[in-house]
């Protein structure tokens, strides 16, 4: 599940040249960086600055020292008291660490709050979608682009308000040339500065609810585009489902890329949902299975 990480981490790279600037002055700002995993330890949080758009990036010259940053458990919701405290501790410039061992809970309402060393008071919440778990066999083997689809069975995840949304990576364990299916094998041949690795993890981006076709029994069955798969072999496939703060940034940012309609001339601002500063505050839940892709049979 770790591997959706560095998906994410691509679009905040870009964090430095997308914030807004007004009459050309530059204005800096804080950025935040946490995901939570239901059922995991809490994790790190980055804490940082932006820094001009045409400097270039190290988090090392942008981080931020000395700050105070708890995340509270809100077991009431949010507006509600906190139930515990997960206190955190500077472990190198910018990276905070928990103080102690504890776990995120799915269907739980977690609000961060950071004092930065200037008493600016920043301030976020989440609530983790709540728990599903994915049926289909596991260690099971199906032929690539076979008679028989790819297709994944998952009980339901319930978060409040909305239907669900999810978002489907397959992770390599063999990126060998060889392992290449054919269309990516065409890409790799194709573009001298990709690498095995760039193909390792495919993602499907965010998949609303109504996209899944739903059984009689109330579970939901997902089937895996063949492009999604990217290597033969063993794979892990994830299914994730996001909290309002992850959708709303990755849809945002979709849209900054081209991915819906855009005004000549305009491009929207990405959707934080963190007050005093940019970045994400989010959160996952997650179940994975592992397949063996099979070449089509000659």
């Amino acid at each position: 599940m770790k591997y959706l990480l560095p998906l994410l981490l691509i679009s905040l790279a870009v964090l430095n040249s997308c914030v807004n600037y007004e009459d050309e002055d530059y204005i800096e700002y804080f950025v935040i960086e946490a995901y939570l995993f239901s059922g995991e330890q809490f994790p790190e949080i980055l804490f940082s600055t932006t820094n001009p758009a045409f400097e270039s990036y190290s988090f090392e010259d942008v981080a931020v020292s000395g700050a105070d940053i708890r995340i509270e458990s809100l077991g009431g919701g949010i507006g509600s008291a906190p139930d515990n405290v997960i206190t955190y501790s500077e472990s190198t410039p910018g990276v905070y660490l928990p103080d102690f061992e504890d776990f995120v809970e799915p269907g739980h309402t977690y609000r961060l709050v950071i004092t930065a060393p200037d008493e600016t008071e920043i301030t976020a919440h989440t609530i983790t979608p709540g728990a599903f778990e994915l049926l289909t066999e596991d260690n099971q083997s199906v032929e690539y682009q076979g008679e028989e689809q790819l297709e994944l069975v998952l009980t339901p995840s319930e978060y409040p308000g909305r239907q669900s949304i999810y978002i489907f990576t397959s992770i390599a364990q063999d990126t060998s040339v060889e392992n290449l299916t054919p269309i990516y094998f065409d890409f790799f041949d194709s573009d001298d500065d990709l690498t095995l690795e760039d193909f390792r993890a495919t993602s499907s981006g965010t998949l609303n609810e109504g996209n899944f076709t739903e059984n009689e029994d109330g579970t939901i069955n997902l089937d895996v585009p063949w492009l999604a798969i990217a290597f033969y072999g063993i794979n892990d496939l994830i299914v994730s489902t996001v909290d309002d703060n992850l959708f709303d940034f990755v849809s945002s940012q979709e849209t900054q890329l081209g991915g819906f309609s855009v005004s000549p001339g305009e491009i929207p601002n990405l959707n934080y949902n963190i007050d005093q500063a940019i970045g994400v505050f989010g959160s996952f839940t997650t179940d994975t299975i592992r397949t063996n892709i099979l070449r089509p049979a000659e």
